[in-house]
């Protein structure tokens, strides 16, 4: 008999082993509560990775270093810019952005937009949507809606939903189109790639059934938006804040604010994104601090804050300053501080001058200008380039290379003689087959090709 208990006892130790090795990243297994919980008493400070008990911290993320005393482990932060510390003065590894200084093994900031650098005057690598100057070293703004280019006005790859026509980027024309591309041949642009919701039918996005993520070619639904789940090929709503579930009764994972219960979804306490009941919150929402056992909102335009509402980070178009988030400027994306923009809006330029740097309106329905604000790059949809000023396309055009050449019009017209004349119904179908009939013409000649070699 004891033989047998002794067994089940190291059943139980192995199984209890096993649950603590199961609780998330971030929190420890209580054997007398049978239950994961959070590392640290308090939710809005998450840098311990690993746990033996509340406040007793084993392991911490990037950017933290371990400390024991002799009652707890601690989480203490690195240096700014740096990944990894042996000490919170001694960096040994820096984050993107940042370069590494021997002297004082600390990381400094590169210039802005600047991913790898070897200091503050030598960038060797600039973020997606800008290039290297080589000259000065330093991060350019691409053209408008460009992803890689080699200069301010000269784009080489566009964002997804535009295509490149020449060196510029401009709006796929059919909607819902993710990736499309202009031909120079027929001045034809075919859509290769819907946005998820939609499926391509002959170069055009049609929309897959209400609330279907996913649909086959044949427009059959084969995966439900969140919230919604696949009976009988449609897709039917989950109950109310429930991200996925097999029926309307069955939830298996809710939206943040909320906890499962009994396959239902209920409502975390105010301002809380993780719970583990509908009173006891385990970690508070971005924009909220952990105050006497509640999440309290942080200051305007601030995403995150301390317990005592200092901000420790602001919304975009804003910068910290002494806990507080204040205003970038008029055009400004990014700064911080008011007199030093790090990146512009669309349609501004940077402008330097003895008081800092800041963002001036480009001329009118211009998209992207040079630094003197006159002279235009790349002009707004609608608008052509003429002398580096944007002059309007003809009416119901909505790309020109000139004011009588139109390339595109607006939806109900099509180009004939470079302007853009009303559609009848057959002539629009005609002009919205013709990629297709093209393609067709083309896989006849070759297949009469190889028939006339072989």
């Amino acid at each position: 008999m004891s033989l047998i208990l002794a067994f089940f006892f190291q059943k139980f130790l192995l199984i209890s082993s096993q649950l603590s090795n199961y609780c998330p990243s971030g929190s420890y297994y209580d054997s007398s509560l049978k239950s994961c919980f959070p590392c640290s008493s308090d939710p809005s400070f998450s840098s311990c990775k690993t746990c033996s008990s509340l406040d007793n911290c084993l392991d911490c993320y990037d950017q933290y270093i371990s400390y024991a005393t002799s009652s707890q482990g601690l989480c203490l932060p690195c240096m700014i810019g740096c990944n990894s510390c042996c000490d919170p003065n001694l960096c040994i590894d820096c984050l993107p952005g940042y370069y590494f200084v021997l002297s004082n093994s600390s990381c400094q900031a590169c210039s802005p937009n600047c991913l790898n650098c070897d200091d503050d005057l030598s960038c060797l690598q600039c973020a997606q949507g800008f290039y290297l100057n080589d000259t000065a070293s330093v991060c350019q703004g691409c053209p408008t809606n460009c992803e890689t280019c080699a200069n301010s006005y000269s784009c080489n790859i566009c964002q997804n939903g535009y295509y490149l026509d020449g060196t510029q980027c401009f709006v796929c024309p059919e909607t819902n189109c993710e990736i499309c591309s202009y031909s120079n041949v027929n001045e034809i642009v075919g859509c290769q790639q819907c946005y998820p919701g939609y499926y391509l039918v002959n170069d055009d996005c049609v929309p897959c059934p209400n609330n279907c993520m996913s649909c086959d070619g044949s427009g059959s639904c084969e995966l439900c938006s969140a919230g919604y789940f696949l009976n009988n090929g449609a897709c039917v709503n989950c109950n109310a804040n429930c991200l996925n579930c097999t029926s309307s009764q069955q939830c298996n994972l809710c939206a943040n604010g909320n906890i499962l219960i009994n396959g239902l979804c209920q409502s975390c306490p105010g301002n809380c994104e993780i719970c583990s009941s509908t009173t006891n919150c385990l970690k508070c929402s971005d924009n909220s601090k952990w105050y006497q056992n509640s999440c309290l909102l942080c200051p305007s335009n601030c995403l995150s804050c301390s317990q005592d509402n200092i901000c420790m980070n602001c919304s975009q178009n804003y910068y910290l300053n002494n806990g507080g988030c204040f205003s970038c400027g008029s055009g400004c994306q990014q700064c911080n501080d008011p007199l030093n923009c790090d990146i512009c809006q669309s349609g501004y330029v940077q402008t330097i001058n003895n008081s800092g740097v800041y963002c001036e309106p480009c001329s009118s329905n211009c998209a992207t200008c040079m630094d003197d604000t006159i002279t235009c790059l790349a002009c707004e949809t609608g608008f052509f380039l003429n002398n580096n000023l944007c002059l309007p396309c003809l009416e119901n055009c909505d790309v020109c290379a000139y004011a009588l050449a139109c390339k595109r019009c607006l939806p109900g017209y099509y180009v004939d003689k470079g302007i853009c004349t009303i559609c009848n119904s057959d002539i629009c179908t005609c002009i919205e087959n013709a990629a297709k009939i093209l393609k067709i013409i083309g896989i006849w000649m070759f297949l009469g090709v190889f028939l006339l070699i072989f």
